[in-house]
């Protein structure tokens, strides 16, 4: 399997289910914001995926997972908002 498609179709299953549990109310829209200061994650993972090619989709994935789970914990209040 290609591994773009892989990616894209991970992050496309992702954030279709955030979405929906964003729509049905368990999980509060404030948690985007709080998603969006942790884009720092993304350039590590693209780092990280430029230093291990074999890895690169895995890498990526991994760092979008880390900055759904950032937003996550300081939405629901786990992790003390930056600002």
């Amino acid at each position: 399997m290609n591994r773009g498609r892989l990616f894209w179709g991970v992050v496309l299953i992702v954030v279709g289910a955030l979405l929906l549990v964003n729509t049905t109310g368990r999980l509060p829209w404030l948690f985007w914001t709080y998603t969006i200061t942790y884009w720092p994650a993304l350039i590590v993972g693209a780092g990280l995926a430029v230093l291990f090619p074999r890895a690169a989709a895995i890498l990526m994935i991994l760092s979008l997972a880390a900055m759904f789970v950032l937003g996550y914990l300081t939405s629901t209040g786990f992790i003390p908002a930056p600002w």
